[in-house]
């Protein structure tokens, strides 16, 4: 169907604009002839009308005689073209309602009122005429700007409803009408714990009683035997080189007997039996002294990669023989490893619970 618009010009005179393809093309024709030729000079555009119904050719109207523009469907190529909203004609306050961050649309069919628009139409000369609204949900349906307030969720204090900004209202509000649309709907609703509740979540299996039983009790057996193994060799090592002290005495006097009997008192071969039982009694001392170091590294060692660096400076590093311990050092110890596994598994159910209590499904 041929699309036209029209064009009065000051004189009273209608000028068509046609026939076009689209609407569009025919509002941008008349809008192009305007604003070249008439803007200014009291001229205004008549109603549109998709048909050649309303001002025919062959027909004289008491405020004009209708002409033909001469455009055709082709768009002329020199233009000066307006942003106006097609629709958005009423330079009448009332037929529109602003809300509370200055957004305009029209009362009848919701259109937004672009600044352009506002502007062209002297709706900002006269801004506290126009109706004051809010964006209201109501539930199921609801759209666009309406009067009145946002609906308090249910489950949130009305002290602490009215206390919140009247823009965060409405997003709580609409947020709270799609969530019970969707679960009306049988559909499942996505629930998101916060950062804060995660946290929360956290710490509480951080400071579960049972886990922080389990692995305290390990902690404290694993301390007390390391500290009695030390001892125990520290212990031995004393009793073991205590009673060398005294067979070694007795062997020097042995030798020191026998060679005085021998007639070997200052002798050289005394001298050479005397050095062989020395180096044999150095050596004896020597492995005890191996063995006791070994035997402290190895219980050492495998406290510091059990329970960890700090806790063997708490139990206290081991000296032995003359030989203190070197720890690894920075060693967490797998204990902490098996604790932390038990906290994550600890935090993951009690997310799944929280999920659950705010409405999520398995």
């Amino acid at each position: 169907m041929p699309k036209f618009t029209y064009l009065k010009d000051q004189s009273g005179n209608i000028i068509k604009f046609g026939p076009y393809n689209t609407m569009d093309e025919a509002l941008k024709a008349s809008q192009d002839y305007y604003q070249k030729n008439l803007k200014g000079t009291g001229s205004s555009w008549s109603d549109s009308s998709e048909t050649d119904d309303k001002y025919p050719s062959s027909k004289s109207i008491s405020s004009g005689t209708v002409s033909d523009s001469g455009t055709t469907s082709t768009t002329p190529t020199q233009t000066t073209t307006t942003n106006r909203t097609p629709g958005i004609t009423s330079t009448n306050p009332n037929d529109y309602l602003i809300d509370e961050f200055g957004n305009i649309t029209l009362k009848s069919t919701g259109q937004h009122v672009t600044e352009n628009d506002a502007k062209e139409l002297g709706l900002f000369n006269n801004i506290s005429a126009i109706p004051k609204a809010t964006v209201n949900y109501t539930g199921e349906g609801a759209t666009g700007l309406q009067p009145g307030q946002p609906i308090k969720p249910e489950g949130i204090d009305q002290t602490d409803w009215n206390s919140v900004p009247v823009g965060m209202q409405t997003v709580l509000s609409a947020v709270n009408d799609f969530i019970k649309a969707q679960m009306e709907a049988g559909k499942k609703v996505p629930v998101v714990l916060t950062p804060d509740v995660l946290s929360s979540l956290w710490t509480e299996a951080q400071n579960d009683p049972v886990i922080q039983k389990y692995y305290g009790d390990l902690l404290r057996v694993g301390d007390s035997d390391f500290k009695n193994t030390i001892s125990n060799l520290q212990q031995d090592y004393a009793t073991l080189t205590s009673q060398y002290q005294r067979q070694f005495t007795q062997e020097d006097k042995d030798l020191a007997d026998a060679e005085a009997a021998a007639g070997r008192v200052y002798s050289g071969f005394r001298k050479q039996a005397e050095d062989k039982l020395n180096a044999q009694q150095s050596d004896i001392i020597e492995s005890t002294n191996k063995t006791a170091q070994r035997a402290a590294r190895e219980a050492a060692s495998a406290y510091e990669k059990r329970f960890g660096t700090s806790a063997l400076q708490n139990a206290g590093i081991p000296t032995i023989a003359g030989s203190t311990y070197t720890p690894y050092g920075n060693i967490a110890g797998t204990l902490a490893q098996e604790k932390l596994a038990d906290i994550e598994k600890k935090y993951q159910s009690l997310q799944k619970d929280k999920l659950l209590k705010m409405g999520a499904t398995q």
